[in-house]
């Protein structure tokens, strides 16, 4: 940091060091909100799935957990690896199977409808609407990096225009002109 520090104009070094650090409280906050609603979804699949009666109900589990981090590919991986030990944790295979589709798919509509606009959009500061608007946009026009980087990418942006926003307005009020 101090090396990164010697680039930066003295007067101007603590308001960019400020920033970094906000910076870096929102992606920790994100990564946190991240991680959370991961558990959250690996927990759900392993009690559904212990309830439907497939086998390794847990690692499938903590496989979903894991494989929540990656957009839409880890929920095809999940879905694809259940169905699989569906179709041998016995009879009744197509009601197994079913049960593990259903759930998977309801997992990812609640995910993206409840937990990731209220665990992470909070975390960050973002609001749902926001959150949600953010993922079609960064999607649409940089595909699958552009889910992976949306929300963390969006929360720096909005830390930034509100810093701004602080910033002008201090610079406008009279408490500010005195300083």
């Amino acid at each position: 940091m101090q090396h990164f520090k010697s680039y930066i104009p003295e007067k101007e070094q603590e308001k960019v060091v400020g920033y970094f650090r906000k910076v870096d409280e929102v992606l920790g906050q994100y990564f946190r909100g991240a991680i959370l609603v991961a558990l959250i979804q690996g927990t759900i699949a392993t009690i559904v799935l212990s309830i439907l009666g497939i086998k390794y109900a847990l690692v499938l589990g903590i496989m979903t957990a894991l494989l929540d981090f990656i957009p839409y590919v880890g929920l095809l991986i999940s879905l694809v690896v259940a169905t699989i030990a569906a179709f041998f944790s016995g009879d009744p295979v197509t009601g197994k199977v079913i049960g593990v589709i259903i759930m998977y798919l309801s997992m990812k509509i609640f995910e993206n409808t409840v937990l990731a606009p209220k665990i992470i959009g909070a975390k960050v500061g973002l609001h749902p609407v926001l959150l949600i608007i953010s993922l079609f946009i960064f999607g649409f026009f940089l595909g699958f990096v552009g889910l992976l980087i949306a929300v963390p990418t969006s929360a720096v942006i909005v830390m930034f225009v509100k810093a701004l926003q602080d910033n002008k307005l201090m610079k406008q009020s009279p408490i500010g002109n005195r300083m």
